[in-house]
Formats: C-alpha cells, structure tokens, sequence
C-alpha cells in the first residue's frame, strides 16, 4: 500500500507541481501547497483532512474514489477541479463504502457500512476558491451538528456542479451561504434539505432536487 502524506512541507522543495500515482490506496492529509493530480493508479485516495493553499489547484482524473474517514474534509483556499467523464465518474464517499471501488479500504469486512454524516464536507473558503464538480458523486457527508455543513459546503468562491449527482448526505447536499453556484444536469436527493441557499448568487439548470425530509 502507498502511503502519501500531503504537506505544506511541499513549499519549501521547490516542487511546482506534482502527479500521484503510486499504487493505491493514497492517504492524504494536511495542506496541498503545490498544484497536484490524483490519477487512478493512487486510486482510492483516503483523506483525513486535506486544505487546498490559496493559487494552487487539485486535479482529479476520471475514476478516481475519494474515501473519507469519519469528519474528515477538503477546505478549498484555492481550486479543486473534479474531472470525471461518463462511466468513470469522480465519488466522494465515506471509508466505509465498499461499493465505491469494491475495496474494503477500511479492512472490517461487512462490520461497517456507510451512511449520511460519516464525514463533513467539500468546503469552499475565500472569495478566492472554486470548486468544479463534472461527472462527479458526492455521498454519506455533510454535518449535522454545532456549526452544519451541506456535503458542498459554500462560505465564498464559487461552485460548479455538473452532470454529477449529490445524494445521501447528512444536514444538507448543497448549502451556500455566500459567493455564486452554478448547477446544471445534475440531480441533488435523500437528504435533509437538497439546496439550502442561504446567501449569494444560485443557478440551477435543468436539474432535479428530490426526495428530501425536510423541504
């Protein structure tokens, strides 16, 4: 197994890019200072808390699998650009989700099984950031607790969402409180609330929400 801690550590190398392929799984945490590619070959990559530096991207190719492990999260200073394409979508999930990639990547057989809230939230965090999502899943998020978190978690910047499907997460599938999100040919069900628009600029496009208990 490659075990690959992301740090901020990277500033300093004089490393201005970087491509992550080793074998998977990937783990990866701390703070991505340099523009960097998770590729299916470090497919699945399990986070425990990754935060993306203002000016620097993260790119992740078609077919990748993001597990996250229990309130884990990606804050996004910068740009995180999620590039799946039909058949070989971009998941967000939970460490638990077996059916994800058909790993056990948390090594408990059938002990556990994923579910909304297992981990917190893709978060946008300056007017700066931008998260774009194409042919991408995003599932078993969000946070319901002190301080909620839609599983896309907008403070500022701006969020894309195209042709991927926002499902099964805790509190909310999508909360923007500020900045402009852009939703198109995407469908947002089964969770608390599909879209809380609290603040900002929102377009949906040709899109279907559905399946909420508390819209």
């Amino acid at each position: 197994k490659a075990v690959i801690i992301i740090l901020a550590v990277f500033v300093f190398s004089g490393i201005f890019s970087q491509t992550v392929s080793a074998a998977g799984p990937t783990f990866a945490s701390g703070t991505i200072s340099t523009n960097t590619t998770w590729t299916a070959a470090g497919s699945p990559f399990v986070v425990s808390g990754v935060s993306i530096s203002p000016g620097v991207t993260l790119t992740i190719d078609p077919g990748v699998v993001v597990k996250f492990t229990s309130s884990s999260f990606i804050s996004v200073f910068g740009t995180l650009n999620s590039q799946g394409v039909s058949g070989q979508e971009v998941i967000f999930t939970s460490v638990k989700d077996d059916a994800a990639d058909g790993n056990d990547t948390n090594n408990d057989g059938s002990v556990t099984t994923p579910s909304p809230g297992d981990w917190q939230a893709i978060r946008g965090r300056s007017a700066g950031s931008a998260i774009n999502l194409s042919h991408s899943i995003v599932r078993f998020g969000g946070f319901a607790g002190f301080i909620p978190l839609g599983a896309l978690d907008l403070d500022n910047g701006s969020l894309s969402v195209n042709n991927s499907q926002i499902n099964q997460n805790s509190f909310a599938n999508i909360r923007l409180k500020n900045g402009s999100a852009v939703i198109n040919n995407s469908e947002i069900k089964q969770s608390e609330s599909g879209l809380r628009h609290e603040g900002g600029s929102l377009a949906v496009n040709q899109s279907i929400i559905r399946d909420h208990s508390g819209d």
